[in-house]
Parts: structure tokens; sequence; C-alpha cells
């Protein structure tokens, strides 16, 4: 049934019809009344004025002879007409003979006056029309008729009761037909809306019947066509869902597998940092020995060598230890210093690996040189031996300024981009990793750059080539950490570390660190020096 709701279609359709229709009945009416109003208004003045040209046409002769008191029974038979107020007869000096019926008062409405000449000239049956017989007319008088409206306000009344009984009765007629016409027009909405409501609760199967072609059954037969493009998107979106919760569970599974290895790296490399600091004991004091061993028996031979020169001369030559004297002489004083040498090379060794398992994570506050950073990096990485046909080259600017930082964070930084440009170059190729220091022309920043000519790095992976753990190698160690540590402590250090690579063409890795501020005035000249040795120590070739 129809439901007068106000948010309705079939309600405001109701509405439009019905208000519609009271504007048109009101207007019709509206029309009629005030046409009705005009003509009542023009038939009682058309019978003023004949009432008055017909008073005129019979007071001609005694208007003439001045017989006042026909004049006066003439206009008395005039006012009783009915709704006639007020007849007055006027001479042709303009002055009243006679006048009959109610007074006027002044300034009141409500009536209407007509005035009629009175000629010598006898006046046809058509009100106003005067027609001339044989010389001119002559005007005896005038005749003024006045009517009232009394009649109008009740002929008024009684239109304006049957006009509106009319509109009402038009307007309730009309009203009642359009809520059949609505309730018919939209019979088909509320199949439609179940229909939609059906739908609107995912229940893609339901569809709409209509019958009919208008445009609600198309409208009906389009929701059907897209509840069923929605149930068959349900039924992708259900597949598509089924295989991504199975692609997320082997990406879970894979990303457990590359955490568990990337934990065991990192106990390896806790397990090794261990056995570093343990190896470094265990050689140290062996090694002391030999150095003690090897320096006594330089100072030894250095006393020796006099007496046994005096024997020489005195007995001539003779073998020691299975070798001519003259040969031994020289041979040992340089074996107990290669002794001597190595035991430090040896001590050095042992204290780079401690300070590199260590970090010396202290202030940065050394004045230190990049060079001398290089140089010890390259030493480090030589240590490990050579990766195939891999060339480390050297570019090293000399008299570069300091730069204020902790050297062996700086060492670690390097080694780790030499290392990760040694294992850029695939395997059973010969390839170059070049490492090169220099000072930025503009921003006056000391760069230390390490590049290789190896496969390069894909933009994708290369977008993630600094966030922890990422690494494409964890299949043969890789703990993704290096590259984020590197970059962390360059940033540490107020520098940064920016990658350029060309996949196919190779890598660069260049650290720009500020120079370190100048030293107070009253500094020693040794100040500028790198605590840690000499500025730049020589380099070994490759």
């Amino acid at each position: 049934m129809f439901t007068f709701s106000r948010h309705s279609i079939r309600f405001r359709l109701f509405l439009t019809f019905s208000l519609l229709t009271l504007l048109v009945t009101l207007t019709y009416g509206t029309l009629h009344v005030l046409y009705e109003i005009r003509s009542f208004h023009q038939r009682n003045g058309e019978k003023a004025a004949i009432l008055a040209e017909s008073l005129a046409g019979s007071i001609r002769v005694p208007l003439f002879a001045d017989y006042r008191e026909e004049l006066l029974q003439r206009a008395r038979e005039s006012a009783g007409h009915a709704g006639v107020q007020q007849v007055t007869i006027f001479n042709s000096a303009g002055a009243m003979v006679a006048q009959a019926g109610v007074p006027l008062v002044p300034h009141s409405g409500g009536t209407i006056t007509r005035e009629a000449p009175v000629t010598s000239a006898p006046r046809t049956a058509v009100p106003g029309e005067v027609m001339v017989e044989g010389g001119d007319t002559a005007s005896l008088g005038m005749v003024r008729l006045t009517l009232n409206t009394e009649e109008l306000d009740t002929f008024i009344r009684a239109l304006l009761l049957t006009s509106c009984l009319t509109a009402l009765f038009f307007w309730g007629m009309v009203s009642y037909l359009s809520y059949w016409v609505v309730q018919w027009v939209t019979r088909s909405l509320t199949p439609l809306i179940h229909g939609l409501r059906i739908i609107g609760t995912g229940e893609y199967a339901a569809r709409i019947e209509l019958a009919g072609g208008d445009e609600l059954a198309e409208a009906a037969i389009a929701v059907n066509a897209l509840a069923e493009t929605l149930q068959l998107r349900e039924s992708e979106n259900k597949r598509l869902q089924q295989e991504l919760v199975t692609a997320m569970q082997v990406e879970v599974r894979e990303e457990r597998r590359r955490m568990m290895a990337r934990l065991l790296q990192t106990n390896r490399m806790t397990s090794l940092g261990l056995m570093v600091a343990g190896m470094a004991h265990e050689i140290n004091t062996p090694n002391a020995a030999i150095r003690l061993a090897g320096q006594q028996v330089a100072l030894t031979w250095r006393d020796v060598v006099p007496i046994l020169d005096r024997v020489v001369q005195e007995e001539g030559e003779f073998i020691l230890g299975g070798v001519d004297y003259r040969l031994l002489r020289d041979e040992m004083r340089r074996a107990a210093e290669v002794i001597v040498r190595s035991g430090e090379k040896i001590d050095r060794v042992v204290k780079d690996l401690r300070n590199y398992n260590l970090g010396q994570r202290g202030e940065l506050t050394d004045r230190v040189n990049v060079t001398q950073v290089v140089v010890e990096s390259l030493n480090i990485v030589r240590a490990q031996g050579s990766r195939g046909q891999v060339r480390l080259v050297p570019q090293l600017a000399q008299d570069l300024p300091p730069v204020q930082g902790n050297r062996y964070q700086l060492e670690q930084v390097i080694t780790n981009l030499l290392l990760n440009g040694m294992q850029a170059i695939p395997e059973g190729r010969s390839g170059t990793v070049t490492v090169s220091t220099g000072q930025d022309s503009v921003t006056g920043e000391i760069t230390m750059t390490v590049s290789d000519d190896g496969a390069g790095i894909p933009i994708l992976v290369l977008s993630h080539i600094l966030e922890p753990f990422f690494t494409t190698r964890i299949e043969k160690g890789g703990s993704g950490l290096g590259l984020y540590i590197s970059n962390y402590i360059i940033t540490e250090h107020g520098g940064r570390l920016t990658i350029a690579s060309e996949p196919g063409e190779g890598t660069a890795v260049t650290v720009s660190l500020p120079t370190a501020p100048s030293p107070p005035a009253s500094s020693s000249p040794s100040a500028g020096r790198s605590p840690s040795g000499p500025q730049t120590p020589p380099v070994s070739s490759p």
C-alpha cells in the first residue's frame, strides 16, 4: 500500500500532482471570479446607461417646457428600478431640476454612475446612437443615474462560494486519481527495492523479476546484470584471497627460514669474534717469546761476530752450522732482523683483528688520515687471501686534510665496501676493485670511493640496499648488516654514504666526510698526525 513517508518517491509524486492541481485550480478559479466580476460591472454599467438614456428620451418635452412635476414623476419612476440608488435631472444651464432616490454619501464606493444628454432630436432604440432628422440638435439638459453595488457583493460571495466548492471538488477528484495513478506507475518499485536490499546484504545470487518493458524493468535487468558481475567478482576475490593466503604462508615460512639463517649467521659472527679474541691471546704468547728470542739472537750475534772474525783471521775459513762462515755472517744478521720484523707484524695483525672485532666504539674525536684508513683496510682484505682474478687497485691522494672520527670504525666501513666489491664480481671472471681518496672541490669534503666492474645492483634491490638484514647472498653467508652498519657509522661521523650502480656495468660506493676542525694554535706540530702511526704508510702491491 501507499506509504506517506515524506522521503519516498511516491509521496513526492503524489505531492507534486496535488500541488500542481491545486495551483491550476486556484489560477482558474481566480481568473473565473475576476472575469465574472468584470462582466457584472459591465452589465450594470450597460443597465445604468440604458436606464439613463431611456429616461433622457422620455423627458425631452417636459424638460423643454420646464415642467418639474412631470420630471420629478419620471425620476421617481426610474429610481424605482432594482438597484437604482439615485436619479438626477439637470437643465441646459446645469441646474438640477429634479432628483429622486437615496442621497449619496460623499467619497463612498460601491456605486456605478452613468450620464445621458437630453437633446431636441428623438433618440433611437439603440442606447447612445442619435439619429438627426432635418437640422441640428439642441441640448436640453442631462440625466445622471447612479446604481448601488449591493447585488455585486451578494454576487461575489455566491461566486466565491461556488468557485471554492468547485475547485475543492476538482482538486479532491484529481488528488484521488493521482493517488491511484502513482500507485499504478510505481507498482514495480517495491520488488525492485526489496531485491536491491537483498543484493545489498551480499546475496549476489538473488535476482529481481519485473514484468513489462518500462524503465523500472530495464533498471531491474541492469541490477541483475550488476549482481551477476558482483557474484563472479566475489568468486574471483575468494580465489585470489586464497592464493594470497597461500602465498603469505609460503612467504612467512621463507622469511622464517631467512631469519633463522640470519640468526645463525649472527651467532657465527659472535662465535668468530670470541674465537678471534681467543686466538689473539694464544698467538700473542708464543709471538712474544719469538720476538724476544729474535731480539736476543740479534744481540748475541752482534757480539759474536767480532770474535768469529778474529778466528777467521787467525785460523782461516771454517764451517758453522753446515754453512761457510763467510756466507752465514750477513745471512744470520738478516734472519734475526726478519724474525723481529715478522713478530712485530704478527703483533700488529693481531691487534688489528682485535680492534676490528671490538669496533673501538669510543668517542669520535681522533684526527684520522683517510689514506692510512684505506691502506690498513687493504692489508686486512689481502690477509684474507685473493678471490679468483680480482685485482685491488688503490688510487690514493696525498696530503689530504684529516677527518674527525674513529679510525677503526672507518676501517670497518672501507673493509666492508672492499669485500662487497670483490663479491660483486662473478666467480670465474677477472675483475678490478678500485679504491680512491680525494677531496671535493665544491664542498671540501674528504671522499673515499670503492668501485667495481661487477654485475651491478638492480633498481628494485638498490632501493632496499641500506635496510637491515636485506641481502641477496643469504645462501652464501650474507647477513644483510654490512651496508646498514656502514651507513650508520658514516652518519654518526656527520657524513653520508651514496651508491651509484648500473646493472651489468658495476657499482661505485662513495663515503663523504667533513674535514676535521683546525687544531688550536697552541697544539704541538704533531697534532695533525694520526695517533695510529705515520701519515701515509706504504702500500704493498696486490
